[in-house]
């Protein structure tokens, strides 16, 4: 696997416009026929796009909606109303405050970073009722949902953290959560956008946006227009570090694709299973790159490094479409990084050769599903070599 990737380190170049080898790599991957790459820093310095979509198009990004939701959330810690350190038993009346009840404990960064003790992954979240409000849709799920562990200390991908600070800032301001949200997305001139089930939403997973919207959410970050620079450089630190967190077995495994994770945003290092886990390698830190991808392929991404971003805006089917969407990721990132230095591209030889790796690869995690139930069942002690071969 470590030989097939120094694809990427070949010498050979071409003399093309390096901007049109990207294009030639959106255009020959074969795991989206309808697809968008859109780079920008404070404006937008690329786009291209490929088979029928648009900009304009409304679809669902489903996870990528976590961070513009948190960002709602953080907008209250730094007018005074709410802190990190805020417990959420002060601002639900239905929470728990015994001091042995580990979630009396729960503090909004532990709902931020998704370290809030609730370990059930994506296997038990359900959807409000019909019937029910928001605060009686969450107040169920707290009945519901056992709190496995002691906050702070495992890492767990559901969507409950964000649900509870949904209801924590609706109960701070006095005002509906879809409310709150339908404003957040007027301030950021996201026009075409909306969450489904507005006045009961999935905080975590149920915006409808645009590839041209989400720029503009992505710009206002990057450019410190929506949250302070204090803010800024909370969302993205590393607040999973080893030791000191661990993840779930419900949903722990992600993180060995993906990395660590910041507020509501992967700290990425992919294939982290193979390069060093647990401990983080230095390269991945140093490499200083963020991203809060959708169930669908949906893919934003944030290069504090090299100083800018980009979104991958597609609608693939549900699950396989974020396995895609990551190999996309892979594949397609080099050749932004090389074409915003102006260097020029290894030759449209070694871009089939890179292709031909990851469509190998994608068909792996794809359907071979035994694979996959191996990569569940693995430990820290696991035999690394092995793995290796095996992938």
């Amino acid at each position: 696997m470590i030989r097939l990737l120094t694809f990427f380190l070949v010498a050979i170049t071409s003399a093309k416009d390096p901007w049109e080898m990207v294009k030639e790599v959106i255009d020959k991957q074969p795991f989206f026929d309808d697809m968008a790459l859109v780079v920008g820093k404070s404006e937008r310095i690329f786009s291209y796009l490929k088979g029928n979509i648009t900009l304009d198009k409304q679809i669902p990004i489903a996870s990528s909606t976590k961070m513009v939701s948190s960002t709602m959330v953080m907008k209250f810690i730094e007018v005074g109303k709410l802190s990190l350190d805020s417990k959420v038993t002060d601002y639900i009346d239905f929470w728990s405050k015994d001091e042995n009840d580990t979630r009396s404990q729960i503090t909004v960064k532990d709902c931020l970073t998704f370290t809030s003790g609730y370990g059930f992954g994506l296997t038990k979240m359900d959807l409000c009722e019909v019937r029910e409000n928001f605060y009686e849709c969450v107040k169920r799920q707290y009945t519901k949902y056992e709190h496995k562990y002691q906050p702070s200390i495992m890492w767990d991908y559901n969507e409950f953290h964000q649900q509870i600070l949904g209801l924590v800032v609706q109960n701070i301001s006095g005002t509906p959560i879809g409310t709150l949200l339908k404003n957040h997305l007027t301030k950021l001139n996201m026009t075409n956008s909306f969450y489904m089930t507005a006045e009961k939403p999935d905080l975590s997973g149920a915006l409808i946006s645009t590839g041209n919207d989400y720029e503009k959410f992505m710009k206002a970050l990057w450019k410190g227009d929506l949250v302070n620079n204090e803010t800024y450089n909370k969302m993205f630190q590393d607040w999973t570090p080893y030791p000191g967190v661990n993840g779930t077995l419900e949903s722990g495994w992600l993180r060995w694709f993906m990395g660590h994770y910041g507020f509501t945003n992967y700290y990425e290092c992919p294939f982290y299973i193979l390069r060093g886990y647990p401990e983080f390698p230095q390269n991945c830190t140093d490499a200083n790159v963020h991203s809060d991808p959708g169930f669908f392929g949906f893919w934003p991404l944030y290069d504090l490094k090299e100083e800018y971003w980009f979104q991958i805006v597609v609608f693939g089917p549900p699950l396989i479409g974020s396995i895609f969407g990551f190999l996309v990721r892979w594949l397609v990132k080099p050749w932004v990084d090389r074409a915003l230095k102006g260097m020029e591209q290894p030759s449209m030889k070694e871009l089939e050769k890179s292709i031909e790796y990851f469509v190998q690869l994608g068909k792996e995690l794809k359907n071979d599903r035994e694979a996959l139930r191996a990569l569940e069942r693995l430990r820290p002690n696991v035999d690394m070599e092995q793995l290796k071969e095996y992938l």
